[in-house]
């Protein structure tokens, strides 16, 4: 007999455990006629259950047995039995050659008895028995058209079923879940015991319309399940049933639709709610800020000699956060209306309000804050600002529209205030500048404070010849520079640098714009030349330009020497050529210190950074080679455990199964002696019963003998 395996695959069954026995159960089904051709893995679904019989049925290879392993689950309810009883409604047929009259042979017997024919009687009394044998397996073959059959308890009670139909018998067994018995031991049991059943043989399997049944099957599913495919849910998330592309597909929509959700939410939280939420916290500093605004030239001075509505504004803005040391707003800009903040741990590797509001609270935007290298803080002769340059126009965002010159024209005046002042401050320089010294040679615009004029003018000096525009604004020794400073992205990690100086008293703040132009001359970084061609113009020191007649925008009266000296100081004779050029070479000695300071402050911050970054890396790795570890000690010790359960399951499986051998060999035992001694008692029944009809027969044959035999009465 050909047999097909379908090997049903869940939770508490693996596959792999019965492929690792399939040589043993093939050889041992081998021994029993059956022939395992197929086995293949199923998934548990009634559908796919049902496909896979269709299949089996439709393909003629002479397959007679189909065994489905694990399909049982102990209920009533079960996808098998459903299937079963869907495919093979129960009614009966008459078998063959079932003519055999039970009254007939009896009356046989019981002539042979009378007329005391031993030899008949022995041989009626044979034929009879086997005439009963020959009615009970006709009886079988009636029961056995197109209904459930059972293979008997496989284990802890529960049992197979089978069913046989169309040249075909198809055997269910439990999980061996339940039945504590491996799915290969199952397999050969329910079999053998299937195909060995009293009465059943393969020809006794009816012929019928099997794909009838199919058909009907197929439609008639239960309405609920095929709701339930339909449904919007289905349609996304993996369900029962579904083959392996379809799971893939919906794994694959599941994961895109979480990715979608996740990035809105972030989208959304980065575009529109934290802004909203910065803007809120600011307007509430904003308030206070411009409830009274008061004019430079029109202060009111309390008792201690100072503006008496600013000491009141910025005491209020001081009780929020007392690092709050400025305020800065530029007229024309959607955001620029900011607090100023001064944190006193600030250095080269640590700037406290780069990433928190000014409440000290981890934010993204970050706030405006002073540089360390104004050491005066707002007092100091360059004040230093940076903010961040967020795409949503944010924070220092609208700095890069001073590109345009029609902006500048705009809005050529910026104004911060402080506790000490309020004041307008012209703009005299836009520029863009590297900050990697790869990009060519590095100009230090953030200093702070200066040793004297002549480093303060030099600095002057280039930023104003850095300009791409021209702005017509004049400067001089005496004034106080504000730079404000953000990023920007011509080139890698450059830098946009506004530098305004402050209006001076008695000066109109309003700026003829007319005068402005942009500086087709302007000195960029040297990347700026090596990608879009031209020349870079060479630049030398103020005093050197002024010669020259380069500073039209200078309007101090600062001698052009290398002396911090006046027009009026009557010593100004004295200086001489030499003194000149030492007090050059000073000031370039000390520019190029400068700036090997600035180097290496630079290059310290950047192996700093990449130190904290190899730490951290580092920190991770380790983490995560200990989170490994422990999974693998982890998953060890559960496949320790679950080996030490299975050993269990496989030492009571044993016992169990020597226990029922034992009880089985002690039960065959018991049967066989009751059969002997039925067998004893009924040869010493029929021997009595033979030998009694003998003597019967024995006693009625003398009768007739004694009476010829009597003699004759004499007297007669």
């Amino acid at each position: 007999m050909k047999a097909e395996i379908y090997s049903v695959v869940d939770k508490s069954f693996k596959p792999a455990s019965l492929d690792k026995k399939m040589n043993s159960v093939t050889n041992q089904l081998r021994d029993a006629d059956i022939e395992i051709l197929y086995k293949t893995d199923l998934e548990a679904d009634k559908i796919k259950l049902l496909e896979a019989l269709r299949q089996s049925y439709s393909v003629d290879e002479g397959i007679q047995l189909i065994i489905i392993a694990n399909a049982l689950d102990g209920t009533s309810n079960c996808d098998t039995l459903k299937l079963f009883k869907k495919l093979c409604p129960k009614h009966t047929e008459n078998a063959d050659n079932a003519d055999y009259d039970e009254d007939n042979g009896d009356e046989n017997i019981s002539e042979y008895k009378d007329k005391g024919d031993l030899e008949n009687l022995a041989t009626e009394l044979e034929a009879d028995d086997s005439r009963k044998k020959k009615t009970s397996t006709q009886t079988a073959k009636r029961r056995v058209v197109n209904e459930i059959w059972s293979t008997g308890d496989l284990g802890k009670g529960y049992e197979g079923c089978f069913i046989l139909y169309d040249n075909k018998m198809v055997l269910a067994l439990p999980k061996e879940s339940l039945a504590k018995v491996s799915t290969a031991e199952l397999i050969i049991a329910g079999a053998k015991k299937a195909t060995s059943a009293r009465g059943i043989t393969t020809g006794n399997i009816v012929s019928g319309k099997v794909s009838d049944h199919f058909d009907y099957y197929s439609i008639a599913q239960d309405k609920e399940d095929v709701k339930k495919k339909k449904g919007f849910f289905a349609s996304i998330f993996p369900s029962k049933g579904d083959k392996p592309l379809e799971v893939v597909r919906k794994v694959v929509l599941m994961i895109a639709s979480v990715t979608f959700i996740i990035t809105a939410i972030v989208l959304c939280k980065l575009l529109f709610v934290e802004p909203a939420q910065v803007e809120d916290d600011f307007d509430v500093l904003r308030k206070i800020a411009h409830s009274v605004k008061v004019n430079s030239d029109t202060d009111q001075i309390d008792s201690d000699g100072e503006p008496a509505e600013t000491l009141d504004r910025f005491a209020q803005l001081k009780a929020i956060n007392p690092e709050i040391v400025g305020w800065i707003y530029i007229p024309n800009t959607t955001y620029i209306d900011y607090p100023v903040l001064d944190h006193d741990g600030d250095g080269p590797y640590s700037q406290y309000y780069l990433h928190r509001d000014y409440k000290g609270n981890a934010s993204s935007y970050g706030s405006i804050f002073l540089d360390y290298r104004s050491e005066n803080s707002v007092n100091s002769k360059n004040v230093i600002l940076h903010g961040h340059n967020m795409d949503n126009g944010m924070v220092f965002h609208q700095l890069l529209s001073y590109s345009d010159l029609s902006f500048y024209q705009s809005t050529p005046v910026i104004q911060f205030d402080t506790p000490d002042f309020d004041a307008d401050w012209k703009i005299i320089s836009v520029f863009k500048t590297n900050t990697l010294t790869s990009q060519g040679e590095f100009f230090n615009y953030l200093r702070g404070e200066f040793e004297n004029d002549t480093e303060f003018m030099d600095f002057v000096y280039n930023i104003m010849e850095r300009s791409i525009i021209d702005t017509g604004v004049t400067v001089n020794e005496d004034d106080q520079l504000l730079t404000l400073s953000t990023c920007s992205y011509e080139f890698t990690n450059f830098r946009t640098v506004i530098v305004a100086r402050r209006v001076r008293k008695g000066e109109d703040s309003k700026v003829d714009v007319s005068k402005a132009k942009l500086n087709p001359d302007a000195v960029w970084p040297q990347c700026y030349y090596a990608k879009n061609g031209g020349q870079r113009k060479e630049l030398t020191d103020f005093i050197t330009a002024s010669k020259a007649g380069d500073t039209p925008w200078y309007d101090g009266d600062y001698k052009l020497d290398k002396k911090d000296i006046r027009k009026d100081d009557t010593d100004s004779e004295t200086d001489t050529e030499d003194e000149e050029e030492k007090a050059e070479e000073e000031r370039r000695k000390q520019e190029e210190e400068e700036r090997q300071k600035q180097e290496e402050e630079e290059r310290q911050r950047q192996e700093e950074e990449e130190r904290q970054r190899q730490e951290e890396e580092e920190r991770q790795k380790q983490e995560e080679e200990e989170r490994k570890k422990q999974e693998e000690e982890e998953r060890k010790k559960q496949e320790e455990e679950e080996r030490k359960k299975q050993e269990e399951e496989e030492r009571k499986r044993q016992e169990e199964e020597e226990r029922q051998r034992q009880e089985e060999e002690e039960r065959q035992r018991q049967e066989e002696e009751e059969r002997q001694r039925q067998e004893e008692e009924e040869r010493r029944r029929q021997e009595e019963e033979a030998a009694r009809q003998q003597s019967e027969l024995e006693n009625q044959s003398s009768e007739p003998e004694e009476a010829n035999t009597q003699p004759e009465n004499p007297e007669g």
